[in-house]
């Protein structure tokens, strides 16, 4: 077979899988087209950004990029509404169908997917884990058919009834997040001008600060004390306007926060202008959530990636003389900056501590594929004993891991979490490692890095609009670095994974 012929044969079997996987999504967004109760405009949005990432996926993807803090304040400022969810997860899956069916029919422009295998594992992953599911469901109520309701529900209720079938929303969601990293990294890498999609991404982080900063504002002044109000907000208050949880607010800003500090140093002349107006406004929405562990994550990943780019000239002995005073102080600092707004560090430690207990109680017990999809706080719950009392008392019907890699562990298993590390390392390492890459890689990489590390201590994931950041961020990070390969071994572990959890359904479904 000659090499044109292998090469067709590969973009036919591609192009096919994913039309398939993108028909599946497209059954949501029709129904968010369906419903009465979103208006005109962002449905003809949606339809313009799903024919603008399949015609020209590089402006599309800036779109995005700048429609997401939009997405996520159109979200909050309408919590309970119908259909609020779709102000995030619609522009998501318009975005991923029309770029992935581009991308997978292209002939041209094939740069090396670094996150495809790790991805289609993780991916496998969920979908078994999903199907699991439901079929315990079906065994339930053996006598009702379960596949009838599950077309009504994503041809009509997706969006207005999600506690019906969270399995679903949750599935759906992690394989577009994982998607849109695909898809991203792609367009990245094949772009002319990768250097404007992270000055977009830096916009974006500007909007979200905006917009936080002025929903804030127009709450003290509506306020009856505002004097008060300004006292209260500025000595302990923690604030999150796009994010329901404070803590994944402070992961979330941590993704603009270091690549425009990357791009403010490195900068010349005028061009240091522009990051450095996103340091000051991402910097404040950042340290107005408050969160210890995201602060604690910029702090750290900023002083390791100052010593080893310092120790790769021979000052490594300087530099850890003067690293680790200056990161001592700053996390000091914190401490006291939080005092008043955070419960005592103490008593955070041993809440995450017992959590870690029962989380590794519940590895130990569902090892290899987990509980389920969604399934931690009511699964976990049942391992609770005398040895977690506080658990016992803050948390007594189960809560979240506070920890996303042990949530993933716990929910999907071992192999997922290995998947999911797999996935992200990789490009958050490139900023901690000596090799010379652009300021922007460098950048989004240690954006990356202060996430995840973050992440150890929180549950940013279980956040939508933080969740679709994330895995926006790893594309762009994956496109911007030039050491990308195609890797033989990488594709055959990634067919093996698959394979592996198709074949796994054989006695899971038993």
């Amino acid at each position: 077979m000659s090499e044109t012929t292998s090469a067709r044969l590969h973009r036919l079997t591609v192009g096919s899988a994913t039309t398939v996987a993108v028909g599946a999504f497209l059954l949501p967004f029709a129904t968010a087209l369906g419903h009465a109760d979103l208006p005109l405009w962002f449905k003809v949005g949606l339809v313009a950004l799903l024919a603008a990432a399949a015609a020209v996926p590089g402006p599309a993807l800036a779109i995005l990029i700048l429609l997401l803090p939009v997405a996520a304040w159109c979200d909050a400022v309408s919590p309970g509404a119908p259909l609020a969810a779709a102000f995030t997860d619609g522009p998501l899956f318009a975005f991923v169908a029309g770029a992935a069916l581009r991308l997978a029919w292209a002939s041209s422009g094939k740069s090396p997917s670094r996150l495809a295998a790790p991805a289609v594992i993780l991916a496998a992953a969920v979908l078994t884990s999903t199907v699991v599911e439901l079929h315990q469901l079906q065994r339930v109520s053996p006598r009702d058919p379960i596949l009838p309701e599950l077309w009504q529900y994503l041809a009509t209720d997706y969006w207005t009834a999600p506690s019906a079938y969270p399995v679903l929303n949750l599935a759906f969601r992690w394989l577009a997040w994982l998607g849109l990293a695909i898809c991203a990294e792609r367009i990245v890498a094949d772009s002319p001008v990768r250097e404007r999609l992270a000055g977009a991404w830096l916009g974006a982080g500007v909007v979200a600060a905006i917009l936080t900063g002025t929903h804030t504002i127009a709450i003290l002044l509506r306020s009856a004390e505002p004097s008060a109000v300004l006292v209260h907000l500025l000595s302990e208050a923690r604030i999150s306007v796009l994010q329901p949880d404070v803590n994944a607010a402070g992961s979330h800003f941590a993704l603009f926060l270091l690549p425009a500090v990357v791009l403010a140093l490195r900068g010349a002349g005028r061009s240091r202008l522009w990051p450095t107006i996103v340091v000051a406004l991402v910097g404040l929405a950042f340290l107005a959530a408050r969160s210890r562990a995201a602060i604690g994550a910029v702090i750290l990943v900023a002083v390791v990636a100052w010593v080893v780019r310092q120790a790769a000239s021979g000052g490594l002995r300087r530099a850890l003389l003067v690293a680790i005073p200056v990161a001592l102080v700053l996390l000091a600092a914190v401490f006291v900056m939080t005092g008043r707004s955070n419960v005592p560090a103490s008593t955070a430690l041993q809440y995450r501590h017992e959590m870690t207990v029962v989380a590794l109680r519940a590895i130990e017990r569902y090892p290899m594929f987990g509980v389920g999809l969604g399934d931690y706080a009511r699964t976990t719950r049942r391992l609770y004993d005398d040895g977690v009392p506080l658990l016992q008392r803050a948390a007594p019907d189960g809560e979240n891991a506070h920890n996303n890699l042990l949530q993933i562990a716990v929910e999907l298993g071992l192999p997922a979490a290995a998947a999911f590390l797999w996935l992200v390392l990789p490009a958050a390492a490139i900023g901690l490692g000596r090799r010379q890459v652009s300021a922007e890689c460098l950048g989004m990489s240690l954006g990356l890095a202060a996430f995840l590390a973050s992440a150890l201590l929180g549950h940013p994931l279980l956040v939508p609009q933080v969740g679709v950041a994330l895995f926006l961020a790893l594309g762009l990070t994956a496109g911007l670095d030039p050491a990308r390969q195609r890797s033989g071994l990488a594709r055959d572990l990634g067919l093996v994974g698959v394979v592996f959890y198709l074949t796994s359904l054989v006695w899971r479904l038993a």
